[in-house]
């Protein structure tokens, strides 16, 4: 009898142990809703895309978030750069929303050429559970235009034209410059201290030599710089760009001067004209201040996109 009793407390304790073992992970349980989910839509490939510069990419971002909906952010890394906040949308004040729509658009500029630039997704509920998503633009290298044996007269040489329009390499004589002021990028003039020298229209030491008024409107604002850069080396966009960057001495300035045979200088044009950056080689320079055969030699590269 004994040895009965026994049995029967003992599976009564395993019971009441088990049942409050139930009970107790039951409570513990997690009863906030799943995390957020993500999903895009307007888009073949959801994780990945090539577009040329200028070209806009857009989609939408679909959340569902059963915790309710509080915030997507969008970090932003172009190649292997830093990464920085790109976009941010939070839910209205007060409000509980389960679904969402963000919708999404960029643009790449030329800087941006050649590189993947990663979008990084974080969307985050009312109850701080959030999910990720990654999205991946690889940017096309636009082509560049290359113009050889560029060829500008100075300020006494009235035969070769001595005002450049670099986006479309065109040329003008001084009557000719006046009809397209606004297409006016450069110029070349031989100073007698400054000597072979190409600057923008707008350059105090450049309305000297051709008379302000005879430049007047001429308002494009070009910047020079002389670069460390190897011009047979170049061949697409962002070594252009790079090239900018690289300043060989000095500051960047409305005019470069002193040319010689080889040196190389980078312009950038002005708001106007797309903030287009070119790289110009010194092929010859000819003549003297005095001279009625004052010309330049270029060999000139520059970008087909606007930045």
């Amino acid at each position: 009898m004994n040895k009965l009793l026994y049995s029967f407390w003992s599976l009564m304790f395993m019971a009441s142990m088990v049942l409050s073992t139930s009970c107790g992970t039951q409570e513990e349980e997690d009863v906030t809703p799943a995390a957020p989910s993500i999903s895009i839509s307007g888009v073949t490939d959801h994780a990945a895309a090539t577009a040329n510069v200028g070209q806009v990419v857009s989609f939408s971002v679909n959340v569902i978030a059963p915790g309710g909906f509080n915030v997507i952010r969008v970090d932003k890394t172009v190649g292997t750069g830093s990464t920085v906040d790109y976009a941010e949308q939070s839910k209205n004040p007060g409000q509980t929303v389960t679904s969402f729509t963000y919708a999404f658009t960029f643009t790449p500029n030329a800087a941006e050429a050649g590189q993947a630039v990663t979008f990084d997704f974080v969307v985050v509920d009312d109850n701080g559970k959030q999910s990720e998503h990654t999205f991946v633009v690889t940017v096309n290298e636009p082509p560049i235009n290359s113009y050889q044996t560029v060829l500008l007269g100075g300020q006494n040489n009235s035969s070769v034209p001595s005002f450049y329009n670099a986006r479309d390499n065109a040329s003008y004589l001084m009557a000719a410059a006046k009809n397209n002021k606004d297409k006016v990028d450069f110029l070349y003039y031989f100073g007698a201290t400054n000597l072979a020298t190409v600057a923008a229209p707008t350059n105090a030491d450049a309305q000297t030599v051709y008379g302000a008024t005879n430049l007047t409107g001429m308002n494009n604002a070009t910047d020079f710089v002389r670069t460390t850069a190897v011009f047979a080396d170049i061949t697409k966009a962002s070594d252009i760009a790079n090239a900018w960057l690289e300043k060989k001495s000095g500051s960047v300035a409305t005019q470069v001067k002193d040319l010689k045979a080889n040196d190389v200088f980078a312009f950038q044009l002005a708001d106007a004209r797309g903030y287009r950056i070119g790289v110009a080689q010194v092929v010859s320079v000819e003549g003297n201040y005095a001279s009625t055969a004052q010309k330049i030699t270029l060999n000139i590269k520059i970008q087909s996109t606007d930045n």
